[in-house]
């Protein structure tokens, strides 16, 4: 069993990486549509 403490840093942790995720995927269809415009 984990501790409430664990579950919410695990969790903190988990939404952490998919917004850096989410990030990342943003910036590459800036640089997509960069590369169209040239």
């Amino acid at each position: 069993m984990y501790s409430q403490t664990e579950d919410a840093r695990l969790r903190v942790s988990r939404s952490c990486s998919a917004a850096s995720d989410l990030l990342r995927s943003e910036q590459n269809e800036r640089d997509k549509l960069k590369w169209l415009k040239d």
